[in-house]
């Protein structure tokens, strides 16, 4: 009988797709041509980029897919006042691009939270849609990230390294918002824990051993995010993240005011090591997006 019913499930569930399809072509249909390409062209994009970015593919053609997809959804994003959609987005595809790396041997581990101590960077969007998890939360973990902040801020990026201290989401040596973390966190990793344990509590300055398969997934995701922005005419940068969370949370319509153009992020220290500057970026643009 089980069997029966799953079967059953099987075929309304094909049945309804069908129908949703047929809905979505007679939509299509009714619009007018220019926009019917637009939307070919995007649902085409997501088709390249449906399991993430592969760096044994095409990376460059997935980068720019990515890029316009983000940006077509960022701009839904401004005019909804919200970008909790594009952020989820580009979350589960920095997620199944890091699972096209589990080949790719590493010292990363649950438990293992020696990178949970030092800064850690993120974007606008993301920043907003860690804030809004985070007042979804006991009071304790905002309590938390502010006493992170707190102990953080007077360091600067060159400073920090040798001032370590819990991220402020981080809990009995495990991420608490593991699901939901940003796109640095989740596309670290290194090699060897124990030169993490060293070199993370300055015991030593070893370097800590990351492959380059990471290096270049974390990269690809990046620069689509970096480019998506430019064109959706949203800023770039990348922040401290104790910083600009506590600065989200005090800030009234935070949201409503950024995506307005107000810069209330002015004083949170960012990253000087970001993207924006590198020659690749205006190539990958205008491949993105030709005049």
């Amino acid at each position: 009988m089980l069997a029966l019913e799953r079967l059953l499930f099987a075929r309304e569930e094909a049945v309804g797709a069908a129908k949703r399809r047929k809905a979505e072509i007679d939509r299509l249909k009714a619009l007018p041509r220019e926009q019917q390409e637009a939307y070919q062209a995007l649902r085409a994009d997501e088709r390249i980029i449906e399991q993430g970015i592969d760096i044994e593919g095409d990376p460059e053609a997935q980068v720019t897919a990515l890029a316009r997809v983000l940006a077509h959804k960022f701009q839904s994003g401004i005019e909804a006042g919200d970008l909790d959609e594009p952020t989820s987005y580009l979350l589960t595809k920095a997620q199944r691009t890091l699972a096209k790396l589990a080949d790719v041997p590493v010292a990363c581990k649950k438990g293992c939270s020696h990178c949970c101590n030092i800064w850690v960077s993120a974007s606008v969007p993301e920043i907003f849609y860690l804030a809004k998890l985070l007042r979804g939360q006991a009071s304790g973990r905002e309590m938390a990230v502010r006493k992170a902040h707190a102990a953080t801020e007077p360091y600067t990026h060159e400073q920090r390294p040798y001032h370590p201290f819990p991220c402020g989401f981080l809990e009995n040596n495990e991420c608490s918002i593991y699901e939901h973390r940003p796109v640095a966190c989740r596309l670290a990793s290194s090699g060897d824990a124990e030169i993490c344990a060293r070199s993370y509590n300055n015991i030593t300055d070893e370097n800590i051993p990351t492959s380059v398969a990471y290096l270049m997934a974390r990269e690809g995701v990046s620069l689509s995010l970096l480019i998506a922005l430019q064109k959706a005419g949203l800023p770039q940068e990348q922040y401290e993240l104790n910083a600009a969370l506590v600065t989200a949370l005090d800030t009234d319509d935070a949201e409503r005011r950024w995506l307005a153009g107000e810069d209330i992020f002015a004083g949170v220290k960012q990253d000087p090591g970001g993207l924006k500057d590198l020659p690749e970026v205006a190539h990958l643009y205008k491949r993105a997006f030709p005049a």
